[in-house]
């Protein structure tokens, strides 16, 4: 009998470890399967694009969907389209850029001509800006380089102008950057048409306004952009694709800041599912969890069952994201105390076989309190990523040398200034509830001893046998403090140092509490007890 309620405790674990371990509902990633779904309940690539021809942005639409547009972008942009029927892109040029009538000297001078005829001030405020022409025959390539660049992106920023491409507050804080005699404001105008050119080297004309819609200032056009011109970052074709398809573009930037290693191939990936599933993405500010290859080799990805069965979960996990990840834990928890319950059985303590149990409550707060931790263990086991968190740099721009200035803080000193994170709050709720279940233990212990039907002399001595146990909160405190100094330096956490010292901490004060307020009190009792009873 008791073989067989071990059994079953068994087939309890397994079977509930098993579902929480499958269970696509994670705290520091979304699930390939949540991300399909998003994609199928949300709007398709194809219907974002004709939501873009609708508007009278065919083009965009074309480099959106990837398929021709029969739709005619003159009435939506009369000069730029009169414009470039007379200048076609040249053939070394792929499909229809926005910069591609600029290539040629005619095609500048025609622009420059055409928008000199704009009653819009912000145009003549733009080409009052343009640097004279480089002679063509210098010797100083880079000079030649710079000057069309900045010409083609001026002159690229005043057909945006003229035909109302910027909003109002937009194109409000840009004329100012352009008629700013400072260096500042020259620089930010200098970088604003520099990064348009590199995006109309790209899109079509009818997808800028569309990409410049996405920002409310130039300063965050011009992070975006920077972002975009990492190395790590996505290619531009599918950020403007994102753009393009409304996904939100600060919480894009957030996410390249926050993600610049897996950024292009988890954006790349959720795309694939459909616009939706971007979104979802850079809004949770998550990476993508591909999918579990270990599941793939027993069960095929295409077999229905299993197809239907994360559909299932996926949708309900995307409607209740907190409640899935509840329902996650509780899985681990009951998973965890059927494993501990199984091992209490097919186990027991030697030790202790001459000794009453303890109670049917006590053994349950013990064996709660291990599958609290076990559960604690599976989670970071499954999500290392919980432990990990960047940081800012403690002293950020280049380094300076002031004789005036104080002597620079010692490593002790800057210690103080790390920040209080969430990894550091999760890592003290670890050693915290190590700690507590340590001190559960000791208290068991200690009332199994107590109701003992022996003599107060050889509870003294069981007691004193026990010593060990009793001090072990100040050995897993001093381990947890050597452990995580180890893994700072390794770099595999990322918490504070403060964390790592508040483990021994921890262990002092459950060891004097127990001591002081526990096991003291009832040794009095029974050195008392063991005086009167020997006279």
């Amino acid at each position: 009998m008791p073989l067989f309620r071990s059994l079953l405790w068994l087939l309890l674990a397994l079977l509930s470890l098993g579902a929480a371990w499958t269970f696509p509902a994670y705290f520091q990633s979304v699930a390939s399967s949540v991300l399909m779904v998003a994609g199928q309940e949300g709007p398709t690539t194809l219907e974002e694009a004709e939501t873009l021809a609708l508007a009278g942005r065919p083009r965009a639409a074309e480099f959106l969907a990837g398929d021709p547009v029969q739709t005619d972008a003159a009435r939506a942009f009369p000069l730029w389209s009169s414009f470039a029927r007379q200048f076609p892109p040249p053939g070394s040029v792929a499909g229809e850029p926005a910069i591609a009538p600029l290539l040629s000297r005619a095609g500048r001078q025609t622009a420059q001509r055409l928008l000199r005829q704009s009653e819009v001030p912000a145009v003549a405020v733009f080409l009052d800006s343009l640097p004279a022409p480089v002679d063509p025959a210098t010797n100083d390539r880079l000079a030649l380089a710079e000057n069309l660049a900045d010409r083609m992106g001026i002159l690229l920023a005043a057909f945006l102008a003229a035909e109302q491409g910027f909003r109002p507050g937009f194109l409000g804080e840009l004329v100012q950057s352009a008629e700013a005699e400072t260096a500042e404001g020259q620089r930010t105008w200098r970088a604003f048409h520099r990064s348009l050119l590199q995006w109309g080297l790209l899109a079509p004309r009818d997808a800028l306004p569309v990409l410049l819609d996405n920002f409310a200032t130039p300063g965050e056009f011009l992070e975006f952009s920077r972002l975009a011109a990492s190395p790590d970052s996505p290619d531009r074709t599918l950020l403007l694709r994102l753009l393009l398809a409304e996904v939100p573009a600060a919480s894009l930037s957030l996410y390249l800041r926050e993600f610049p290693e897996t950024a292009a191939a988890d954006l790349a990936a959720a795309f694939r599912e459909g616009p939706a599933a971007a979104s979802l993405l850079v809004v949770r500010s998550l990476p993508r969890r591909p999918p579990q290859e270990w599941a793939s080799r027993w069960i095929p990805p295409d077999d229905p069952y299993r197809q239907g069965l994360e559909s299932f979960w996926a949708g309900w996990i995307l409607e209740r994201p907190e409640a899935s990840r509840v329902l996650r834990i509780f899985l681990f928890l009951l998973g965890s105390y059927g494993l501990v319950r199984f091992f209490a059985g097919v186990f027991p303590n030697p030790g202790d076989r001459y000794l009453r149990p303890p109670y049917r409550g006590q053994r349950f707060l013990r064996s709660s309190t291990l599958a609290i931790v076990l559960t604690g263990l599976f989670l970071l086991v499954q999500e290392p990523g919980l432990l990990r968190q960047s940081q800012e740099p403690l002293l950020a721009g280049p380094p300076t040398l002031d004789m005036g200035a104080p002597a620079p803080a010692s490593q002790e000193s800057l210690m103080n200034t790390l920040p209080f994170d969430q990894v550091t709050l999760l890592i003290l709720a670890v050693f915290l509830l190590l700690q507590f279940a340590l001190y559960l233990f000791c208290l068991i212990k200690l009332s199994e001893i107590r109701r003992q039907p022996l003599p107060e002399a050889t509870k003294l001595e069981l007691l004193a046998n026990e010593e060990n146990l009793f001090d072990s909160g100040l050995y897993l405190g001093l381990g947890g403090t050597v452990a995580s100094l180890i893994l700072l330096a390794t770099g595999v956490v990322e918490a504070s140092l403060m964390a790592a010292y508040a483990s021994t901490l921890f262990g002092i004060l459950s060891v004097a509490i127990f001591k002081i307020f526990h096991l003291r009190p009832f040794r009095r009792q029974l050195i008392l007890a063991t005086r009167g009873e020997f006279g």
